[in-house]
């Protein structure tokens, strides 16, 4: 008996190993999740207090600029490693900023751009309204990363199927955003999102989620 095992220790070593080794990473994955779901929450809960200021009230004088800053560059503030931005909303996959107006449907109303950036990509949110020697609003810090905007050239594609613009038009107004937002470019956006005004929407009665309606290009 003695010999067999001695005969079969390392199989028994192996398996043994692999179990322990699923196990420890199965614990990995839960925490994982756990303390991302945790963060999210966090995020979320300060953005809203932050877009009741905005939306709210008279303290933030309806103002929805903040300043974004890269973590990585926290200490040549405000020399770099900022700039900002107005906040508008937040949605399932982060939060979003305005990023600028282009005109998507040939005479049409305007389409506003406003760029995504993921809740696991902000670090923290200083919600002093009144900001400090530096800036006279919140700052929101995050992660920026060097990347190629993956959806744009997606997006020319599916705006030429969808859209009766006429294809030199569209390609040209395409492009002016490429170099408008720099293809390569560290950025803590991951992706684009297009939308008009409502409307009907009505700051007195509607909540503010609603003030803007999504394009949908699919």
């Amino acid at each position: 008996m003695i010999d067999i095992l001695k005969e079969w220790n390392w199989l028994i070593t192996f398996v043994l190993s692999t179990i322990l080794t699923v196990v420890i990473y199965r614990l990995t994955i839960k925490i994982s999740f756990k303390t991302e779901s945790e963060h999210r929450a966090k995020i979320i809960s300060e953005v809203d207090k932050l877009l009741d200021e905005i939306y709210h009230k008279d303290s933030r004088r309806r103002s929805s600029k903040v300043t974004i800053v890269d973590i990585s560059k926290i200490k040549k503030f405000p020399q770099s490693g900022y700039f900002n931005s107005e906040i508008e909303r937040q949605g399932y996959k982060g939060v979003e900023f305005y990023w600028g107006i282009d005109k998507i449907y040939k005479n049409h109303k305007d389409t506003y751009i406003f760029g995504v950036i993921p809740y696991e990509n902000i670090e923290n949110i200083e919600l002093n309204v009144f900001g400090d020697e530096y800036e006279n609003h919140a700052k929101i810090y995050c992660k920026f990363k060097w990347r190629l905007n993956k959806n744009f050239f997606n997006d020319i594609r599916k705006k030429s199927q969808m859209l009766r613009v006429h294809k030199n038009y569209l390609k040209l107004r395409c492009w002016k955003l490429a170099f408008a937002i720099k293809l390569f470019v560290k950025s803590p956006f991951t992706s684009f999102k297009y939308y008009v005004e409502n409307k009907n929407y009505d700051k007195n009665m509607h909540h503010y989620s609603v003030k803007f309606e999504e394009l949908w290009f699919d």
